[in-house]
């Protein structure tokens, strides 16, 4: 018994506590407009404009694996700015200088406001990101490619647009893999399904 704590106190230096599992990170719960929504008057938007702790970002969620530390946005939104900050609550990032790749890729879902128009912030005026992988269906890349100013984060590079085909799964990393499937939503609309596979070494 005496030489059974030495061991187990090598095994745990020398292999180290097993990461946390990979998580999803709930970054905003409503709709395209936000809450306040821009022009509303309605008793919940007036009571956040005069209590900023009522006040909700636009849904996004960010898949987080702490193993690499990666993370990857589910829509970029309106709000991406603030949705940044909280992400670098978690993610490793420059200290006093611009975080230039503040995610390791983006999935969108649909064209609608609310899933998309935080591309901008990764522009040249703005993040000036370099080749974040950003996946989407072939209608909406050809979309991104066609119309400014999206077609200009794709010419200069700060995306690197990637297809997928609703209904066949794609990987982010080793041992994440995501599924889209198509759902009625006024026009295409692709939500995805994320999996987790532990790979050998843990």
């Amino acid at each position: 018994m005496k030489l059974l704590v030495p061991v187990l106190l090598l095994a745990t230096v020398a292999f180290g506590p097993e990461p946390p599992s990979p998580r999803v990170v709930v970054l905003g719960t409503v709709q395209d407009g936000g809450m306040p929504q821009i022009g509303c008057d309605c008793s919940r938007c007036s009571r956040a404009r005069k209590d900023p702790k009522l006040a909700r970002h636009v849904a996004s969620l960010a898949i987080h694996v702490p193993k690499t530390g990666h993370v990857y946005l589910v829509d970029a939104t309106p709000d991406l700015p603030a949705q940044i900050e909280e992400i670098h609550g978690f993610r490793p990032h420059p200290e006093g200088k611009v975080d230039r790749a503040p995610v390791d890729g983006v999935l969108l879902t649909h064209a609608h406001i609310g899933h998309y128009l935080g591309l901008a912030w990764f522009g040249f005026e703005s993040l000036n990101t370099k080749d974040i992988p950003v996946w989407t269906s072939p209608r909406m890349a050809e979309y991104l490619r066609a119309n400014g100013p999206w077609s200009q984060l794709v010419r200069i590079g700060n995306v690197a647009l990637r297809e997928f085909q609703p209904g066949t799964p794609f990987s982010l990393e080793e041992g994440i893999t995501v599924k889209p499937f198509q759902v009625p939503h006024r026009d295409s609309c692709v939500p995805f399904l994320p999996s987790h596979a532990p790979s050998a070494e843990t």
